[in-house]
């Protein structure tokens, strides 16, 4: 499988192309396999419940605590899967006109569980692995995020796929009547001097003509038409695989139901 596209005569037909205006309405068959956010934070307890018997278990003083930001952390990155696309770049609808492509709430949030004082790093390390098992191995909660650690590698972006060029291509366009030339979502988004701790009037108005040419191109709407068929291909290879790792890991929740 091409997971980057390919000819034409390798492209999957698709189904109905929705009109996408919001993120709310921005779905896709891979995400039957996904965690959802509250989830991700049920597995992050059954780590640190297992770490901290861990510890128990060598009378060991002290204790692992889930940092208090790491629930948001976890929301966030969820959230990231629609208005942060590695397909079709930036669909922030709610915030685009204030933060431009700047997350919301852009606090530092440290997801590592800290080393304890008085307590043998090699204790520290044992019950850190030890809860690594609890949760099927997923050493972090980014992990789960990272689509190539799917089986066969996920299904890959199809960005060289015609339906996705064309649309991009009408993108484009839009873009450039408004001033602003990108070449695809993912340059306007991927801008280096949006690297600063506060968005400036430009990158606004950029990030407010991208959301907007998107809207008006439904490029969304047809990058996850196009992302479906891909899914869908891929998910007939891999289903057995996908429904093994899904319950394996909604397993380790079950004590935190």
């Amino acid at each position: 499988m091409d997971g980057q596209g390919g000819s034409p005569l390798q492209e999957p037909s698709l189904g109905p192309i929705d009109q996408v205006t919001d993120p709310a309405l921005a779905h896709r068959p891979l995400d039957a396999f996904l965690l959802s956010g509250k989830q991700i934070v049920r597995l992050e307890s059954a780590r640190y419940a297992a770490m901290n018997r861990c510890l128990e278990e060598r009378s060991a003083q002290g204790r692992f605590d889930i940092p208090e930001g790491l629930p948001g952390f976890i929301e966030g990155m969820v959230t990231d899967r629609v208005v942060r696309s590695d397909l079709y770049g930036y669909f922030d609808v709610r915030n685009v006109r204030s933060t431009g492509y700047h997350r919301p709430n852009s606090e530092t949030v440290s997801i590592e569980s800290r080393s304890l004082a008085g307590v043998p790093e090699t204790v520290v390390e044992a019950c850190r692995s030890s809860g690594e098992r609890a949760v099927a191995g997923i050493v972090s909660p980014t992990d789960l995020e990272l689509l190539s650690r799917l089986p066969g590698g996920g299904p890959g972006l199809p960005l060289r796929d015609s339906r996705y060029e064309a649309v991009v291509a009408r993108w484009r366009t839009c873009m450039e009547e408004q001033g602003f030339s990108y070449p695809d979502p993912l340059a306007a988004i991927g801008d280096r001097q949006w690297r600063v701790l506060e968005p400036s009037g430009t990158e606004k108005a950029v990030a407010v003509a991208d959301v907007e040419c998107k809207i008006s191109t439904n490029l969304v709407g047809v990058a996850l038409a196009v992302q479906a068929a891909n899914d869908e291909r891929y998910i007939r290879t891999y289903e057995v695989q996908l429904q093994e790792q899904h319950d394996h890991l909604l397993s380790a929740t079950v004590s935190q139901e």
